[in-house]
């Protein structure tokens, strides 16, 4: 028991003789190495500084204590999920993969690998240490003359070995220390041996090689394992001060907290009857070797050499999950993932807290990663022994970190922590498979060997590794994958081997390739869907009006009956001219008029429709053409024109004679059928009656009304079910022929409604969209889904097709004028709101403005339009990135750099854009230097569409100069960007440089213009 050992402590150091000084930078070492310890199974929080649930049910305050006299380390990892390897790699500083000891050991020459599948591992040192080796202790006896101390688990070397015992491996005392790497009972009262835990009568009377050798004085005894061994390592530790008068190295490593889980009954009552009664148990393992490490550091205080000791706490590999505890399995070491076995941070991740009197400052708190074998080299130093000027130790990769607990500023070369275990463990799991992993400034990829499969993960980010961005950055992957590649020449790092080919797995590179060629092939195609020249011209338009104006605005319906009186059509102002004049001080571009809305009731004269048009009101005597004079107002103020038709018509469906849906036979037809003179082309199709009205009217609009630039239908119909069918083919082959620059609209091929009435754009609007068909034959359905182009969705398409969004809304509740609504029309905020979600969002915007009866845009809705148009003239009017010169600090394409500069961003000119290489290096930066600081509030990005749409993630950094110190901030983020993006920021920034990150594209990102602008407040 502990509280005993205290006692039996105090006896002996009361009658000590007057000790010896130690000799100068010769500290004492203990090396405190729990087993299969958790990132967070300690009460000391090592994420983000606040106590996890882990951190309040652990009671550890002996290791809080440590903490607060030492350095804790937050991202230390052990140098393999399993023990062998991570013990034998800090007693030689030589990575698993280097040493060849990848797995645990236990009997001579017998592989421990549970059978994979397709692979088998390599021929791997499977006897693990031996006596030959270059060890730890030997260079610490005999460089410096340490007297160095085994107590507990050793599972150096195999049984029957020379390794199997740690006095072979170099240290003087070995207390407890076999080959096996588990206990066969925690229990005195047990033996400690496995008859005994069977609860056999004599305990020793079947031999096990779990069973603790070296502590038969305390048989029969209750006493915890763990308690045991804090006894005699004390007892060692006053032996080496008493009698031995030599610096000492203790390697003290508890079997606990290693299943088999058994509680130490002295703790149990102290948890909650509602845990888990497995995890309680655990939860008194590791309240023991927290006891065991108070009475460990109460024997230095008594023999006052308490400043004379440095004391190291770790763990060889990540915590126990994926059996053996309770509750659900792969959770125990949350927020990591998984746990011992597995390649994710939960079992590899291990907490590291040093004390070095004197050296370290109390309560510091390092981020740098570090490694387990980076713990020879260390240790090593601590002792005044330069690991560098050993001729046997000028391959090894263990990296010397005191200057880290120095607090120094030092030279230091940044490398990459690998691990490899091309073995499969014998518990399944997440991550728990063969593989050989990296991380590199934070970024993690794991190969995983068979397959093969690749993930990655950002763990500044992802601590959690819930977000692969394998498939996201390949470049990033490549660039991982080559240091993996060289790491393994250099160290002569056996893979796995595949069972069907009796050959060695790909090297990384080449591995990689292979799991990537799919993925690049799906962007490479997403990448070359490019928009059409009328697609382009439409995009560019950016903002639109929508008129709704007909027989429903001297209704006060929205949707009429098809049975209406065209006498009751009869506007007493009507002013075209005002209408677009209102339009373009607003910055539209241009106007879609309802020619005929789902009422039938047509605003020009239509030669098919004697009963149902504006030649049968009393406007204008019968004379009037809406049409008409919309179009030659567009064309004097320089805007285009395109008309809404509707499929639908009710009064083609409630007449008695109507063609709607009548059932009639599908003839050869001539379009213009009308006996009228045209002298435009004739066309020829097969159609029913309707569509034969329908294609004449469209013949009318298309070559009377011109030049049009787009024709917006629907699918909305008052009447479903008529049983009438659309002859699409027809119509679209109609407007190509008739008017080419125009695009067809909703239910048609180049654009497509953006999914909602409320002007709203995709958090990431892609215009690359899959379809299951060909576009030619496609009905376009209306598609609202949150996501239509990610790489989820189209990796697995059968066609891809360029099809923009266009969103509508209207000014005011209702899509025709009602007075009722004059005092409803959009505030300025709400129009704005819209207009960045629309145009700022890879959208046109096409903004419903209902004239009244009178025929004039109402009073309310001019004023507010004008005001819009003002603030985003002001607005965008001057570009404060102007002057600014750009500088790309990577995947600059020397084929590309002439012609397609960074400084291209900053010209306006849509026509030239900036380019970057395709899947080579590091994702770009783009670093703008302005001539002074400005202060914006307003950020304007474009990609060169007419390559494609590539880009899917980005950030946007800021630096003013007079406060370098304090350096970047991020100020705006965003996924797609598409023709255009606009970013508002809560508040202005003051920068003279900016910095544009490219985080995730596919194949090749391109920006055609960049800006920055202020918005005043209005």
């Amino acid at each position: 028991m502990i509280h005993h050992l205290l006692c039996v402590t105090l006896a002996i150091t009361a009658a000590q003789p007057a000790l010896l000084p130690l000799p100068p930078d010769h500290p004492n070492i203990i090396l405190f190495i729990v087993d299969d310890l958790g990132w967070q199974d300690l009460s000391v929080p090592l994420y983000n500084d606040t106590p996890t649930e882990f951190n309040q049910r652990y009671q550890t305050p002996n290791v809080k204590r440590l903490a607060e006299v030492g350095m804790r380390f937050t991202s230390a990892y052990a140098s393999a999920p399993v023990c062998t390897p991570t013990r034998t790699s800090i007693m030689t500083g030589r990575s698993p993969g280097q040493s060849h000891i990848t797995y645990w050991t236990l009997h001579k020459d017998r592989d421990t690998s549970t059978g994979h599948p397709t692979l088998r591992p390599p021929n791997w040192n499977v006897n693990g240490l031996q006596s030959d080796d270059v060890t730890l202790p030997k260079l610490l006896k005999e460089k410096v003359g340490y007297h160095t101390i085994h107590v507990g688990k050793a599972h150096f070397g195999a049984h029957d070995t020379s390794g199997a015992d740690p006095t072979n491996l170099g240290f003087d005392v070995n207390i407890a220390g076999h080959a096996s790497g588990g206990p066969a009972s925690y229990y005195g009262t047990q033996h400690f041996t496995v008859a005994g835990r069977q609860g056999k009568q004599d305990p020793h009377s079947a031999e096990s090689v779990w069973d603790i050798p070296g502590l038969e004085k305390y048989h029969g005894s209750d006493i915890y394992l763990t308690e045991a061994l804090a006894i005699e390592a004390s007892a060692a530790i006053r032996d080496a001060v008493l009698n031995v008068h030599k610096p000492f190295y203790l390697n003290f490593a508890p079997y606990a907290v290693h299943a088999p889980i058994m509680p130490n009954e002295r703790y149990l009552d102290q948890y909650p009857p509602d845990l888990n009664r497995t995890e309680a148990a655990y939860a008194t393992m590791v309240q023991t070797y927290d006891a065991a490490l108070g009475a460990i550091t109460e024997t230095l205080r008594d023999l006052d050499i308490i400043d004379d000791t440095i004391i190291i706490f770790t763990s060889d590999n990540g915590g126990l999950s994926a059996h053996a505890r309770g509750g659900d399995p792969h959770t125990h070491n949350a927020p990591l993932r998984s746990g011992k076995g597995s390649a994710y941070e939960g079992g590899i991740r291990v907490p590291l807290i040093i004390a070095w009197p004197g050296v370290t400052e109390p309560n510091s708190e390092s981020h740098m990663p570090v490694i387990s074998h980076d713990l020879f080299t260390t240790i090593l130093m601590m002792a005044g022994i330069e690991a560098f000027r050993v001729p046997s130790l000028k391959s090894i990769e263990g990296q010397d970190f005191t200057w880290i607990l120095r607090d120094e500023v030092v030279d230091f070369e940044p490398y990459a922590l690998y691990w490899h275990q091309p073995h499969q463990w014998g518990v399944s799991g997440p991550g728990i498979e063969p593989f050989t992993a990296i991380n590199l400034f934070g970024m993690k990829l794991i190969y995983f060997h068979a397959g093969p499969r690749f993930e990655l993960y950002d763990l500044d980010e992802d601590i959690g590794e819930t977000n692969d961005l394998c498939l996201i950055d390949m470049d990033e992957a490549g660039f991982l994958a080559a240091w993996m590649d060289d790491w393994i020449k250099e160290k002569n790092v056996q893979m796995s081997i595949d069972k069907e080919t009796n050959q060695p797995v790909p090297m990384p590179s080449d591995a990689l390739n292979q799991y990537l060629a799919p993925e690049k092939a799906m962007l490479e195609r997403a990448a070359n869907c490019v928009p059409s020249p009328r697609q382009i011209a439409w995009q560019r338009q950016e903002f639109a009006a929508f008129v709704h104006f007909g027989i429903n605005t001297f209704t006060d319906r929205e949707w009429g009956t098809g049975t209406e009186d065209p006498a009751l059509f009869n506007p007493t102002d009507f002013d075209a001219d005002q209408w677009v004049r209102t339009f373009k001080e607003a910055g539209m571009k241009q106007v879609i008029l309802t020619a005929k809305h789902h009422d039938g009731f047509c605003l020009w004269p239509s030669a098919y429709n004697p009963d149902h048009t504006v030649k049968n009101s009393p406007w204008k005597n019968g004379t009037g053409d809406v049409v008409r004079a919309v179009s030659d107002a567009c064309q004097k103020h320089g805007l285009n024109f395109g008309f809404y038709l509707s499929p639908a018509d009710l009064y083609q469906i409630e007449s008695e004679n109507g063609y709607y849906g009548n059932g009639s036979t599908a003839v050869s037809s001539t379009i213009p059928t009308s006996t009228s003179p045209h002298d435009g082309k004739k066309f020829e199709y097969t159609v029913d009656d309707y569509n034969r009205y329908f294609l004449n009217q469209l013949y009318e609009l298309l070559t009377q009304y011109g030049p049009v630039n787009e024709v917006w239908f629907d699918g909305a119909n008052p009447k479903p079910g008529t049983g009438q069918t659309y002859n699409y083919a027809a119509w679209y082959d109609m407007i190509r022929t008739l008017a080419p620059e125009a695009v067809i609209a909703i239910k048609g091929p180049d654009v497509r409604w953006v999914g909602n009435e409320a002007g709203k754009g995709r958090e990431s609007e892609w215009s690359v969209i899959p379809l299951d068909g060909p576009p030619q034959t496609a009905t376009w359905p209306d598609m609202t889904a949150a996501d239509l182009g990610s790489r989820d969705k189209i990796r697995d398409a059968k066609y891809l097709h360029w099809h923009p969004a266009e969103t509508d809304v209207s000014i005011r509740p209702g899509w025709f004028y009602h007075a009722s609504q004059d005092d409803q029309v959009k505030s300025l905020d709400h129009l704005l709101d819209i207009y960045y979600a629309s145009v700022g969002n890879n959208c046109s915007l096409l903004l419903n403005v209902p004239p009244d009866r009178r025929g004039l845009i109402h009073e309310n809705d001019v004023a507010r339009l004008t005001e819009f148009g003002d603030i985003i003239r002001t607005t965008f009017s001057k570009d404060l990135a102007r002057g600014g010169s750009v500088w790309q600090e990577y995947g600059l394409d020397p084929n590309l750099g002439e012609t397609h500069p960074p400084s291209a961003i900053l010209d306006d000119n849509h026509d030239a854009w900036w380019a970057t290489s395709d899947w080579e290096g590091p994702l770009p930066k783009l670093i703008i230097t302005l001539p002074e600081p400005v202060t914006f509030n307003r950020i304007m990005l474009q990609e060169h569409i007419a390559n494609g749409q590539h880009i899917e993630k980005f950030e946007i950094d800021s630096l003013l100069s007079t406060n370098e110190d304090e350096g970047w901030h991020t100020v705006a983020s965003g996924t797609t960007i598409g023709y255009k993006k606009l970013i508002r920021l809560d508040e202005p920034v003051t920068a003279d440089r900016i910095r544009i990150r490219i985080l995730s594209t596919r194949v090749r990102a391109t920006l055609s213009n960049f800006g920055l602008y202020l918005e005043s407040s209005h």
